[in-house]
């Protein structure tokens, strides 16, 4: 009987041994992955965490001060708890957009491209480059000093922080060679880009796009280098219309829509409404966005006390179009570029102040067509004496700096950095807490214990991982 059981018992172990050799067959790996395919993980991953909203996710929204709280006050509207929010959205882009842009790159130096010329693949690393030169900067303008050099090499498990100031030197430098690298008679991802369908027209306009806005960007620090960008960036062929956004098309499927709704709708979150300050600004104007930015829930429009618990039934909602889950995704639009011209004139950066009234007019124009504001209505907002730029009251930051942020309303972080360079419109502290604007996000917590000695280094040398320290061009 022994002898029996021993014999089923090696006879069973031979036949696990066999199933496990059999699952451990090199066969059944995939020993392939082409850019094609990691380039539309990177896109995706990339909008999705510059569109989302939730306690969560992603709170650029709230700095900006585009919604404001009814439950998550503390923790959000008063700025004094962002949850996971440094975390996930730090892992999002190194681990999720970076890596893969980066995986994509190393594979495009030997990848077999079939009937594609040397001259695509040259456009497909040219476009990952400008990509990558997108995060960084989104990265930077979040935390300050990041993981840079570093930051994708596996030899390196504790990765240094590289200087803000020496990362934008190195990415504007990495971006003119994309640029320089781009050749539109030749093709590029075709469809598997989820942007511009491997339009390289295109890309070469949001690369330059980008220029542009890095030129403003570090205009308070060297406003020499930020005029030869300007002017180099206008010249090679910025965005001309709402044709040229970079854009993501979601659709009502899943797990395709929005994120946004996703967070907000899908979930039936009652957690924010529009802010006062939105409220008040829009309705001062008279400006056609209104109905379209917010919902008529309630009668006449009512505005949430940014910082305080609102009533959800009592205060005016996000707009259904907003919030839609087929609403695109964008990160850089013609609107901006006009706006950004617009300063780049007042600063005499490109042009003259007497042109910045035109790219004025011609970026808020941009921004009601987007939304479907008829033209002859957008004709008259012009007109409107607190509008039209020779009459609008304040300085040429105020005028600029309020109508970009109304323009901006669904795109959290760059409305958010829009106020910290420019200062308008004035936001105000939280209303419990009295906490001002954040200047910055701050390190994860996860990044303290992993990575502690690299991180304590980057938050001394930077003023404190506070809220309040300010990234290396903010000179507002």
């Amino acid at each position: 009987m022994k002898n029996k059981i021993l014999s089923i018992f090696i006879c069973m172990l031979t036949i696990m041994s066999c199933k496990i050799d059999d699952l451990n067959d090199s066969r059944k790996v995939i020993k392939e992955v082409s850019s094609a395919n990691l380039l539309p993980n990177a896109q995706r991953a990339l909008f999705n965490q510059m569109v989302t909203h939730g306690v969560f996710q992603q709170h650029y929204r709230l700095f900006a001060q585009y919604l404001a709280g009814t439950t998550f006050v503390d923790e959000e509207t008063n700025y004094t708890d962002l949850k996971s929010f440094p975390t996930n959205n730090w892992s999002v882009f190194y681990k999720d957009v970076l890596s893969d842009l980066d995986l994509a790159s190393t594979i495009l130096q030997d990848e077999v491209l079939g009937g594609l010329t040397e001259e695509a693949r040259k456009n497909r690393i040219a476009i990952i480059e400008i990509l990558k030169v997108y995060t960084y900067h989104v990265l930077v303008d979040s935390y300050g000093d990041v993981p840079y050099t570093e930051a994708l090499n596996i030899e390196f498990i504790s990765p240094k922080y590289d200087d803000a100031s020496d990362i934008y030197t190195d990415i504007i430098a990495r971006l003119d060679v994309a640029i320089s690298d781009l050749n539109d008679a030749h093709s590029s991802f075709g469809d598997a880009d989820l942007v511009y369908d491997g339009d390289v027209s295109k890309w070469a306009k949001f690369a330059n796009s980008l220029k542009l806005r890095l030129a403003l960007r570090i205009a308070d620090v060297d406003a020499t280098k930020a005029s030869a960008m300007a002017s180099e960036a206008v010249n090679a062929g910025v965005f001309t219309s709402n044709e040229d956004n970079a854009a993501l098309a979601y659709v009502d499927e899943q797990p395709n829509q929005n994120p946004a709704w996703f967070e907000i709708v899908n979930r039936g979150r009652t957690d924010y409404v529009a802010p006062e300050t939105l409220v008040t600004t829009l309705l001062s104007l008279n400006d056609p966005r209104l109905p379209v930015y917010l919902d008529e829930n309630v009668t006449p429009y009512v505005g949430g006390v940014f910082g305080d618990k609102n009533s959800f039934t009592n205060t005016s909602h996000i707009s259904d179009e907003v919030l839609n889950a087929t609403q695109e995704g964008v990160i850089l639009d013609y609107a901006e570029v006009e706006f950004l011209l617009a300063e780049a004139a007042e600063r005499s950066l490109v042009g003259g102040s007497a042109d910045a009234e035109g790219h004025y007019n011609a970026a808020i124009t941009a921004s009601n067509e987007y939304w479907g504001v008829d033209s002859a209505v957008n004709t008259t907002y012009l007109t409107n004496p607190d509008v039209a730029y020779t009459t609008a009251s304040g300085t040429w930051q105020e005028k600029i700096g309020t109508q970009k942020w109304i323009a901006l309303f669904n795109r959290g972080f760059e409305g958010w950095s829009s106020y910290r360079r420019l200062g308008f419109p004035a936001l105000p502290v939280t209303s419990v807490a009295n906490n001002p604007v954040p200047r910055r996000v701050t390190y994860p917590i996860r990044e303290y214990n992993t990575n502690n000695n690299n991180v304590s280094a980057a938050a001394s040398k930077i003023g404190g991982d506070l809220l309040t320290t300010k990234v290396f061009w903010d000179a507002n």
